[in-house]
């Protein structure tokens, strides 16, 4: 449970500057924000297990 805490510490102000960057351009729909979110902190949790598994 740790190292999945410590990837979303991670991927957490990747998901912030999503934000705040979607709030200057307004590109993304909230649904698109949550579902953009999602992928990054999947993809930090793959690039994780990829390299420590």
């Amino acid at each position: 449970m740790l190292p999945h805490l410590a990837v979303f510490g991670v991927s957490v102000p990747f998901i912030v500057g999503l934000g705040l960057w979607n709030s200057r351009k307004n590109l993304f729909t909230p649904g698109a924000l949550r579902f953009w979110g999602i992928c990054i902190f999947v993809t930090i949790e793959f690039i994780y297990f990829g390299v420590f598994a």
